[in-house]
């Protein structure tokens, strides 16, 4: 062979590629070997120069001959970086001549620029001075080498910095291999601690729990999240999530389990503080007397407290953990989005659900109507909506405080109705009749009449009835002059006992038919109710502006027409007494007839004048008058009276004085009203007089009335026999009864007797 290569490589022409029909057969015979041989090829001599290349050399390079007889060196095709290792490695090649092939990788350009690792071998042919390379393209083999390097790299890098514990464990529990974080997480400091110990002895506390994952390995072949309580090397307890799959062998026997270990004791820590947070935050709601829930970011019901579940009837057994606006439904019926959910969207309730909206930071208020509440009745709500951020400033959810205003506005609304109404009689009051004075004193309203009306007598019946009746009496009023007038004409009570209305753009002959209606409307209401007769004095103007003066000439012909009125009303409220004392039972069953026949015999026995006869009788009529004003609890109660019910009763007297001295018909008499339960011996009501100090008169009627009295069935007692009246009369004489008098009556009631008998014979 070497003899065939001097030959072959004898000439010194570069192209020796070309077909030579000159060379000898041999040199061409070796010529055609090389250049079909399936590896690259190079021969070149001492220098380098390059003497033959094959077609694979051409193909690997991308070079045709021509190209490599410009470059002529082998050494032109390393890269530069790699030229003086080629050098090195070719005198260590010629040095070595006869030691087995060595292989070097060096990196060759190719006519793209484009890097290649090759594995270039060289063998010297010292005797021809030329040496032949073969050259194989490992650029491939290269790069999955590299890849392989670097991800072994990059898997040991993830093991020994993996965050979770990474472990293999025999089936019987030694520990074969484990990461740095497995030896911090148990509390070690070298891997060679960890690795004797046995994991079942050493750090499982529950062998239950080691037991329990094998089973479940064996059975699937894996474990996944399983939480474990381990033992550190301090002997303190931590909380894991382990991992685990198993590693057989070619026949399917276990070589180890491979795991994973995650320490999850602070996590579990921050998750039971953040329970006890969650708790403390709900015990706080709970006990919020404000109605309070709060909901998460998906509107779900987190808190419920005990006042809301009392407002809304609703229990917190019902709502928590419930979405899609239920708790909309306690309140409206429907579900829709309350203040909560437009503060955690970032919008503001619509007007039409809520009024007087404001927000303040993260903090919507508002006021709502629920239609649901109170047993269906409705509520008025004051609502305050805050938004709830965790301890990264988070928002997590939303808080909605409720306050049930409900008695609030209902107050309110009383409020402003009276600052405008009278109480009473639900007219309008002088405030508002004020400002409706200045509201119309405008020519736009021109003509302008006024009507102005005042209940006669009214303190008259204040007096003797009391000012209950008196109300009666205006609210009687109040419903005249309503329907007198059209529905918009503002009546008021400007006074105790006045009403005006102002009739904007209305003439004089308009206010006249207004009165005249007025006037038939009180007469029916009259005719209605006999007993307690309405007398109403009306005055009435039209006039221009200023208001006020019209208002004055009204109210001047309403004094005029009550000047007319006064005594007409007083006679009528005397009659109205008499039918009151008539339908309270003081004058009937013949009491006030048998006392006008017992005055009119004492008139006579003690020889009275005419104007004493008229009024003892006049006396014997009216004497009870004042009994109008006492309960009728009182004066139909069938047992003895209490001591504050005799107080109560003794008041009669008074009362009548102050009806008889309102009344012109009868005021003559009030004086002897005022006394006639007082006592010869000053044991009496109301001012303890005695002997002669009480009028005549009134002395008088305490002895025929305590006659009648006793004679007759009372609502507390049976009549008594004549006997027994006698007797009874005769033991009070002197204490209770003027002697002298009672002797002359005495007398009169033989008679009586007499006439009686003799009658029946």
């Amino acid at each position: 062979m070497d003899n065939l290569l001097y030959k072959a490589f004898m000439p010194q022409d570069i192209q020796l590629h070309k077909q030579d029909d000159t060379l000898p057969q041999a040199f061409q015979t070796c010529r055609t070997i090389i250049t079909t041989l399936g590896i690259a090829v190079v021969v070149f001599d001492d220098e380098m120069n390059i003497s033959l290349i094959n077609e694979e050399m051409e193909c690997l390079l991308g070079l045709t001959h021509e190209i490599v007889a410009e470059k002529k060196t082998l050494i032109d095709f390393i890269v530069p970086a790699e030229q003086s290792h080629f050098l090195t490695f070719y005198e260590q090649q010629k040095q070595s001549e006869k030691n087995p092939l060595d292989r070097r990788t060096f990196t060759l350009l190719d006519n793209e620029q484009v890097r290649k690792q090759v594995s270039i071998t060289i063998r010297m042919l010292p005797q021809l001075h030329r040496a032949v390379a073969t050259i194989m393209d490992v650029t491939d083999d290269v790069s999955i080498h590299l890849e392989l390097q670097e991800s072994e790299h990059k898997f040991r890098l993830l093991f020994e910095n993996a965050q979770e514990g990474i472990y293999q464990t025999t089936p019987s529990g030694t520990i074969i291999l484990a990461n740095p974080a497995f030896v911090a997480m148990l509390g070690y400091s070298s891997l060679e601690e960890v690795l004797a110990l046995n994991i079942e002895k050493d750090i499982y506390i529950n062998n239950e729990q080691r037991n329990t994952i094998l089973n479940e390995l064996t059975s699937t072949g894996k474990v996944s999240n399983y939480q474990l309580n381990w033992q550190k090397k301090d002997g303190s307890i931590i909380n894991i999530v382990a991992s685990s799959h198993i590693v057989r062998d070619a026949q399917g026997e276990i070589i180890f389990y491979e795991n994973t270990a995650v320490d999850i004791t602070k996590a579990k820590e921050a998750q039971r503080a953040l329970e006890s947070s969650h708790q403390f935050f709900r015990n706080i709601v709970q006990y919020l007397p404000d109605p309070t829930f709060a909901v998460d970011t998906q509107g779900i019901i987190v808190a419920w407290n005990n006042a809301v579940e009392t407002l809304t009837g609703f229990s917190a057994h019902d709502m928590l953990g419930k979405g899609n606006y239920e708790y909309a439904l306690p309140f409206y019926g429907e579900r829709r989005p309350l203040i909560v959910d437009y503060l955690l969207t970032g919008t503001l309730p619509p007007h039409d659900q809520y009024s007087n909206l404001s927000r303040d930071g993260e903090t919507v208020t508002s006021e709502a109507y629920s239609p649901l509440l109170r047993a269906g009745e409705g509520a008025y709500l004051w609502g305050s909506a805050s938004l709830i951020r965790d301890g990264e400033g988070k928002a997590i959810g939303a808080i909605n405080t409720i306050k049930d205003f409900t008695d609030y506005k209902e107050t309110q609304k009383k409020l402003q109705y009276y600052s405008m109404n009278d109480i009473l009689t639900g007219l309008y009051n002088r405030s508002y009749f004020e400002e409706e004075m200045k509201r119309l004193n405008h020519s736009r309203f021109l003509p302008l009449s006024v009507i102005t009306c005042d209940v006669d007598g009214l303190k008259l019946i204040n007096d003797s009835l009391g000012h209950p009746k008196g109300d009666e009496l205006l609210q009687a009023a109040a419903t005249v002059l309503r329907s007198s007038f059209r529905a918009w004409d503002a009546i008021s009570r400007i006074g105790g006992d006045e009403f005006a209305v102002i009739l904007p753009n209305t003439d004089s002959e308009t206010a006249q038919k207004i009165v005249r209606r007025l006037a038939d409307e009180l007469d029916s209401y009259n005719k209605s109710n006999p007993a307690y007769h309405l007398s109403l004095s009306i005055g009435f103007a039209t006039g221009t502006l200023p208001l006020q003066e019209v208002f004055i000439e009204a109210d001047n012909s309403l004094l005029r027409n009550k000047m007319y009125q006064s005594g007409n009303a007083k006679h009528h409220f005397t009659k109205a007494l008499l039918v009151l004392l008539s339908e309270r039972d003081f004058i009937n069953e013949g009491h006030g007839e048998r006392l006008e026949s017992l005055a009119i015999a004492m008139a006579d026995a003690i020889n009275l004048s005419t104007m004493e006869k008229e009024q003892l009788i006049m006396l014997a009529k009216f004497h009870d008058i004042g009994k109008v004003g006492i309960s009728d609890r009182i004066l139909f109660k069938p047992s003895t009276l209490t001591k504050e019910e005799m107080q109560e009763m003794k008041r009669h007297a008074e009362i009548g004085y102050r009806i008889a001295q309102s009344s012109p018909e009868i005021s003559h008499i009030a004086n002897y009203i005022l006394h006639h339960h007082e006592w010869w011996n000053g044991q009496g009501y109301p001012f303890g007089l005695r002997g002669e100090d009480i009028p005549k008169l009134s002395r008088i009627l305490a002895i025929i009335d305590a006659y009648d009295a006793m004679s007759n069935h009372r609502p507390h007692r049976k009549a008594l026999t004549q006997q027994e009246v006698i007797h009874q009369l005769t033991l009070s004489s002197g204490k209770q009864f003027d002697p002298y008098l009672l002797r002359y009556f005495f007398e009169i009631i033989q008679k009586q007797e007499t006439i009686t008998r003799k009658e029946n014979e």
